[in-house]
């Protein structure tokens, strides 16, 4: 068994534009998780610099484990 067993892969630009855009609003989307989670455990409002914390190792975790250098087609997009 080879790795192009059914062929060379193929990109599209739609799917470009589909996942990215896909993956920009995951982004924002943990952005209210990190609020809602603060605000359920009672805790003060996360300081900007704590979010840009989350944003940049959520960001990491899909480049590594998703769909950026590491790319495995069946991995979770996040840490």
């Amino acid at each position: 068994m080879t790795a192009v067993r059914w062929g060379l892969p193929t990109f599209g630009f739609p799917s470009f534009i589909a996942l990215t855009t896909s993956t920009l609003v995951s982004t924002v989307e943990s952005v209210g998780d990190y609020y809602a989670c603060a605000r359920l455990a009672g805790a003060p409002v996360p300081p900007a610099h704590a979010i840009n914390r989350g944003t940049i190792a959520a960001v990491g975790g899909i480049l590594l484990g998703g769909g950026g250098f590491f790319f495995c087609g069946t991995g979770r997009p996040i840490l």
